[in-house]
């Protein structure tokens, strides 16, 4: 059963949203309106009035297919990310060093673990970039296409976002 199934990668998923239209556009965007609805729920941002001089991250959607427990059951996901290589360091941001635990700490742990019978676990945190305050002002281009109502506005983060250098801090 699982051979007949085609695989991820022999299926098209699109780069931008014209492309996403024309490929299966009812799942896209449902996908792009659980991204948004996320976004909303978590209070990233607040819409605010577009005025010169101030330094605006333009955005785009990633677009992604997974296949859920179920080998038939195929998922849209898309993901709204901030175009993060435009940002200048000092300007933007101070801070895009992330810690993380190294190949032989991580080794040395599960040693740990075999030897002492201790039980290890592992959990997936939804939209986990979402949940982190941001210390910055950053301004990044609304989704009107999605949003009507933002036509002339921008989006300031009150959250950090997906694609900016210094989510993952």
């Amino acid at each position: 059963m699982i051979d007949s199934l085609p695989s991820i990668t022999d299926m098209e998923i699109p780069t931008n949203i014209t492309e996403a239209k024309e490929l299966n556009w009812t799942k896209w965007e449902a996908a792009i309106q659980w991204e948004l609805n996320s976004f909303s729920d978590m209070n990233v941002w607040t819409p605010v009035e577009k005025q010169g001089g101030m330094k605006i991250i333009k955005t785009k959607f990633i677009f992604e297919l997974k296949w859920k427990g179920n080998p038939e059951e195929l998922v849209y996901k898309t993901r709204l990310v901030a175009r993060g290589f435009c940002q200048q360091y000092r300007i933007y941001c101070e801070h895009t060093y992330a810690p993380t635990a190294s190949l032989t700490s991580l080794r040395l742990l599960l040693a740990m673990e075999l030897k002492n019978g201790w039980r290890t676990a592992t959990f997936d945190v939804s939209v986990a970039y979402l949940h982190s305050p941001i210390a910055e002002m950053i301004f990044v281009e609304s989704p009107v296409e999605f949003q009507p109502g933002w036509q002339g506005k921008v989006m300031k983060l009150k959250k950090e976002m997906y694609g900016l250098k210094q989510a993952g801090h």
